[in-house]
C-alpha cells in the first residue's frame, strides 16, 4: 500500500511495535534489518514496545512486577534512542505500560511519547489515564469499540447497548461515533481498524459530534450489560 499510493511519504503517519524488552542490540537489529526493509520505508513515525514485559500478555498490567524485566526494558529503550538518534524512529512509544513502568524511563532525555493501553467503555483506567496526563504521555486506545480484541475478564459497553443508543439518537450518528467521540474528548486517541471504507469515513465523521460535557461523564460511568451483542 505504501508503495503504490500517491500520498507523500511526510503526510503518513506510520506506527509499528516491536515485542516486549528484548534488549538494546535485538531491536537496533529488528528495526533495522527487518522492519525498515519490510515496510520499504527510510523512517518509522512511531515505534511501540508492546509489553513491559516477557511471558503471558494478559497479565498487564500488574503482574509483571516493578523489578522483573527492568533492566531489558531500559536497554530496549535505549536502543530506540539510538535508533531515534539515527533518523530512523521519530517518536518512541509503549503500549501496555503501568504508572511504575512508565516512570522507569522519564529520567531520559527521550521520554514516552504515547502508551497505548485498553481503553473502551466500561472499562478505562481513571488511574492511568490521570498519570499520563501528569506525565505528559499522550494516551492510546486499543479495542476503542470494546469487541473481540479485549482481554476476556474486561468486556466493554456493547454497541448495542440502549444507554449508548440513546446518547446517539440525539445526534443523529451511531453509537460507534459516540464511543469515539467519548474518546477522543477525553484526550485518548482511538485506534481503529477497518477495510472497509465506509466505516473508515464514519470513524472520522465522530469529530462532527461535541458531547456535552454531562454526557461524556455519563458515558464514563457506564458498566457493561449482561447480554454483550
Amino acid at each position: 500500500a505504501l508503495k503504490q499510493t500517491a500520498i507523500p511519504r511526510h503526510d503518513i503517519f506510520l506506527t509499528t511495535k516491536i515485542p516486549g524488552p528484548i534488549g538494546k542490540e535485538n531491536v537496533i537489529n529488528l528495526i533495522m534489518n527487518t522492519s525498515l526493509p519490510q515496510l520499504g520505508v527510510d523512517y518509522i513515525d512511531l515505534v511501540l514496545i508492546h509489553y513491559p514485559c516477557k511471558g503471558d500478555a494478559h497479565e498487564f498490567p500488574d503482574k509483571c512486577g516493578r523489578t522483573e524485566w527492568r533492566k531489558e526494558r531500559l536497554s530496549t529503550w535505549e536502543g530506540l534512542m539510538e535508533l531515534q538518534k539515527a533518523g530512523k524512529i521519530r517518536a518512541l512509544g509503549l503500549s501496555n505500560y503501568n504508572t511504575e513502568h512508565v516512570m522507569e524511563l522519564m529520567d531520559y532525555d527521550v521520554k514516552p511519547a504515547v502508551n497505548q493501553i485498553q481503553w473502551h467503555l466500561g472499562f478505562h483506567n481513571e488511574t492511568l489515564w490521570s498519570d499520563m496526563k501528569q506525565l505528559g504521555v499522550a494516551v492510546e486506545a486499543w479495542a476503542p469499540l470494546a469487541g473481540p480484541t479485549t482481554m476476556g475478564d474486561d468486556p466493554g459497553v456493547s454497541l448495542g447497548d440502549q444507554r449508548l443508543k440513546a446518547v446517539a439518537e440525539r445526534y443523529n450518528v451511531s453509537t460507534a461515533q459516540v464511543a469515539l467521540r467519548w474518546s477522543t474528548q477525553r484526550g485518548v486517541t482511538p485506534v481503529t481498524a477497518t477495510c472497509n471504507e465506509d466505516h473508515a469515513m464514519a470513524d472520522l465523521a465522530s469529530f462532527d459530534v461535541t458531547l456535552l460535557d454531562e454526557e461524556i461523564e455519563y458515558l464514563s460511568t457506564l458498566e457493561p450489560s449482561i447480554v454483550l451483542v
